[in-house]
């Protein structure tokens, strides 16, 4: 007997379906993602955004992370904008996502991975979102609110 397709990418792991938005800054310069077993910060950062990652993989074990992502990364990454692109160019194409860039994300359709594509396991050094309405929305206001500002 076979097993049933996976509705996400081999390598989303299951827990990115527990992020949700927690914070975003009234000053529209961060915004916070949690689940049960780890959270996302987006800060804006010089000419860019700084996202942290810190993952809780048991009582004493876990990972954290920082990559900084550019403006067009985060919109890729976070915002579903899939235009005609080849911004991941062999990572993308490799792993069969629709967008990545090598050590900053990898994301299929609504399935992003920060930094890159992991097992799906358990044990991963990377973070999966899958991204939700309200979350692709303040990601949106943070990028729109810093176009405006320039």
């Amino acid at each position: 007997m076979s097993q049933p397709e996976r509705p996400w990418p081999e390598w989303c792991h299951h827990h990115g379906s527990k992020m949700r938005l927690a914070a975003k800054s009234i000053t529209r310069d961060f915004v916070m993602l949690q689940g049960s077993a780890a959270e996302v910060r987006i800060q804006r950062f010089s000419a860019g955004w700084i996202v942290r990652w810190r993952i809780i993989q048991d009582r004493v074990s876990g990972v954290q992370g920082t990559v900084f992502f550019s403006d067009e990364h985060l919109r890729h990454a976070f915002c579903g904008d899939d235009h005609p692109f080849d911004f991941g160019g062999s990572i993308a194409k490799e792993y069969g996502a629709t967008t990545g860039f090598q050590g900053v994300f990898i994301r299929e359709g609504r399935y992003l991975n920060i930094p890159g594509p992991g097992t799906g396991h358990d044990g991963d050094p990377n973070v999966s979102i899958h991204l939700d309405d309200d979350t692709m929305k303040a990601v949106r206001r943070l990028l729109s609110f810093e176009l405006r500002m320039m």
